[in-house]
């Protein structure tokens, strides 16, 4: 089973029916927390993503790093750490 959130580029191409393009956005926009956000991934339909589902993909944890930065966006601060205008 692939993990949409720990998968590397070339793990996310060897999927049937996912482009490189999609493939490269879906980590570009990783951490996910729900398919709403996989849906919501420029290349990504909800036909798309119910494939996804189907061929056993999954949305695991997010990789530590990823997980600091979803945390601190929690929290009101950018990437790096910082107060965010967002």
């Amino acid at each position: 089973m692939i993990d949409l959130n720990k998968a590397a580029l070339a793990e996310l191409l060897k999927v049937p029916g996912i482009s490189r393009g999609q493939a490269q956005a879906l980590v570009a926009r990783r951490p996910f927390t729900t398919w709403a956000e996989v849906r919501d991934t420029p290349g990504m339909t909800a036909d798309v993503v119910k494939w996804l589902q189907a061929v056993g993909l999954r949305l695991g944890e997010p990789l530590a790093s990823d997980a600091a930065v979803v945390a601190g966006a929690a929290r009101g601060l950018s990437a790096a750490g910082e107060p965010s205008d967002t």
